[in-house]
């Protein structure tokens, strides 16, 4: 599984989140009053899960304090690996888990810090993701601006400096070192 990705499509669809009501970043972004990640796990996780080719992540569900579902993925290796003792850190994803602002508590810290080999017990397998029209058609969505949001960030301009105006001369900044100094005598004769 490319981590690289995986952590570069996470961070691009928070910020995709934040976008869409009107924050740059996380700064000050609890008080928005409708949280930007209020019910869209399923399209975010799914969507992430499709752009990662399903490679290496299972997709899971677990019930909120308000009784409905929350979905989220869980990192095959890192979680296998966690099952034989071996902590090699998160093996969850959950890219909405901010939904639940303080002082509540996401669902998955019930998983991230449960008892090793039970801590899916209240979780529930999906082997693929719903096969529901207007759920396919809003992972759909979200993976088209998702993919428009890399491209418009990768493509963003960068700062200017003014070392971007200024020709560079090899040869100039050599002799320029052996040469006397120029001194305001020089301009003043």
């Amino acid at each position: 599984m490319d981590w690289s990705k995986l952590t570069w499509l996470v961070w691009h669809s928070e910020r995709l989140l934040l976008a869409e009501k009107g924050q740059d970043d996380f700064i000050g972004w609890e008080k928005i009053p409708i949280c930007p990640f209020k019910g869209k796990c399923y399209e975010v996780t799914v969507a992430i899960y499709e752009l990662m080719g399903e490679d290496g992540l299972s997709l899971y569900r677990m019930k909120d304090m308000f009784d409905e579902w929350h979905w989220f993925m869980i990192v095959d290796e890192t979680y296998q690996q966690r099952q034989k003792g071996i902590d090699v850190g998160n093996f969850i994803i959950d890219a909405t888990e901010k939904q639940y602002r303080h002082p509540l508590v996401p669902p998955t810290n019930k998983v991230r810090f449960g008892e090793i080999g039970s801590e899916l017990k209240d979780c529930e397998y999906m082997k693929k993701p719903l096969h529901y029209p207007s759920y396919k058609d809003k992972v759909e969505k979200f993976k088209k601006k998702l993919l428009l949001h890399i491209e418009n960030h990768n493509n963003r301009a960068k700062p200017v400096r003014i070392d971007d105006f200024v020709e560079k001369d090899d040869k100039q900044e050599q002799s320029a070192s052996t040469e006397k100094p120029v001194t305001l005598d020089d301009f003043f004769v």
